[in-house]
């Protein structure tokens, strides 16, 4: 018999550990097939307790400074917890990366009323869905990213996300657009330690034969993410106003982070060489020299930026043209976006899954990925610009967000495979950095002010259709980006241990 069939059936004692406390889960789920919303709520708060029994064993094994040395990059299970508890890690920081995800996207859906309110040009919704959250953003992502690497990343998490759920709610209480310009400052100063600190977490988690599949799931909390803001942003903004929509979408970061300091342990860092235990952490301008010596990590970041310039752009607008060009509401925007975000974490899920699976084959698939995205965003995109039917223009529109959020797990992948564990954080900060501040920070005004300028030649509808088309060009740049990307990706993962060499 197999320990786990010998733990399924033997009594389940507290302090016992993974096969026992994986048995346990069982037959708790198992028992919730057959009670109420009590029972359920009951089961949810026994598995808290015991994920919080497994932080205070965590602690009893951690050694002096947190590190642990790992042969071949795959984090132990006994430094890392049971299966069940690193899962239930996971999950929590998928769903605050949800949440991260959430509070960002929402002003995108509801720029229509805000527009109204405050007698607003298509530039200053740019301003306000682009720079000013992606400069701060892009700013506090790199000093974020260093203490992610040098201290504890679960709290910075948990503290973070309390900051930007607040600022959030605060956006609903904005009595001008200053007032909801700070607050959406603030919201992108908290929301950039989220990426950097997660990933470099789930890679201490979960060794290179499992992390597209973990980075997968915690990228579907982005796909859920915007499935919710288009949920809330459109039914809660339809009815009862925009400034609910924002209060609604804030205040349960309050409670997750509150549950991610008290149930969740610091995982031990997973380290590639001796030297980089005893070693000071590297400066900044260090670690960008050996980072983007990388010419694979070059030609991925050039391809994301591009990409996000596009999305985020497009993103911005969407809701805008739709209200426009086939007169619809918010609420059926949102209904139809909610339908098609959960059908986008299930694509973001397989696409980890099949990442995974053909990246073992050959690893260029991590960037093979990305491409094909890159290059399908742009057919979904015309269709629904060009469409004279509403619901095709939305529904086919709608199924281009499937794939904006699939390609992060192979591509966040990628970054942590590129660099050793000590730069983890740090090289997706420089990612991401790159990505905002060019990106997100020049799609959105761009995309208004090409719309502003058009409209005056074409009208409204057809100016802002023709500037959505025209941002359509940067995605065949990122195709061929990820590409060049995939032709050195191999060898500079095969040297990524040299970075902390020299």
């Amino acid at each position: 018999m197999s320990q786990t069939d010998a733990a399924a059936s033997a009594p389940v004692e507290p302090a016992r550990c993974t096969d026992t406390l994986t048995a346990s889960i069982i037959d708790d789920v198992g028992r919730v097939s057959n009670r109420g919303q009590d029972g359920i709520g009951r089961q949810f708060a026994e598995l808290i307790i015991v994920c919080g029994r497994e932080t205070r064993e965590m602690d009893l094994r951690e050694g002096e400074g947190g590190q642990t040395e790992a042969n071949g990059d795959a984090p132990s299970e006994h430094d890392s917890g049971s299966k069940p508890y690193r899962f239930y890690v996971l999950i929590l920081l998928a769903i605050t990366y949800t949440l991260n995800t959430a509070d960002r996207s929402i002003l995108n859906i509801v720029l229509p009323p805000i527009k109204a309110e405050f007698a607003l040009a298509d530039w200053q919704l740019g301003v306000l869905a682009g720079p000013l959250f992606a400069i701060i953003y892009a700013i506090c992502s790199i000093p974020f990213a260093s203490l992610s690497d040098r201290t504890n990343r679960k709290r910075l998490i948990a503290v973070t996300m309390m900051v930007f759920s607040t600022a959030t709610a605060a956006c609903g209480m904005a009595a001008s657009y200053l007032h909801l310009m700070v607050a959406r400052f603030v919201t992108g100063a908290a929301e950039s330690a989220t990426v950097p600190a997660a990933t470099s977490m789930i890679a201490d988690l979960y060794g290179s034969g499992r992390r597209v599949w973990a980075i997968a799931i915690f990228s579907a909390g982005g796909s859920v993410g915007a499935t919710v803001a288009g949920l809330v942003g459109g039914l809660v903004a339809h009815h009862y106003g925009w400034r609910y929509a924002f209060l609604a979408m804030g205040l349960p970061g309050l409670a997750l982070g509150m549950l991610l300091l008290l149930s969740v342990k610091e995982p031990a860092r997973v380290i590639s060489d001796q030297a980089s235990v005893t070693r000071p952490p590297l400066p900044v301008s260090v670690v960008i020299g050996r980072v983007f010596s990388q010419p694979s990590f070059r030609w991925l970041c050039i391809g994301n930026l591009l990409l996000f310039f596009h999305n985020s752009g497009a993103k911005s607008f969407e809701s805008l043209f739709l209200v426009k060009a086939h007169g619809l509401n918010l609420a059926q925007i949102g209904s139809v976006g909610t339908a098609l975000g959960m059908i986008g974490l299930l694509v973001t899920l397989g696409v980890g899954r099949l990442s995974d699976a053909l990246s073992a084959r050959n690893v260029r698939w991590l960037m093979y990925v990305p491409l094909i995205v890159a290059l399908a965003g742009v057919a979904t995109a015309l269709v629904m610009l060009l469409a004279s039917n509403r619901w095709v223009a939305l529904v086919v529109g709608g199924s281009g967000a499937l794939f904006v959020l699939a390609y992060a797990a192979p591509l966040y992948a990628a970054v942590q495979a590129l660099v050793p564990g000590s730069m983890r954080a740090r090289a997706m900060a420089f990612l991401l950095l790159l990505t905002n501040l060019i990106g997100v920070g020049l799609g959105p005004p761009l995309t208004g002010a090409l719309s502003d300028l058009l409209s005056t030649q074409l009208g409204s509808i057809d100016g802002l259709r023709w500037a959505l088309i025209v941002i359509l060009a940067p995605n065949f740049v990122a195709a061929f980006a990820f590409w060049r990307a995939s032709r050195t990706l191999s060898a500079d993962i095969a040297r990524s241990g040299e970075l902390a060499q020299r």
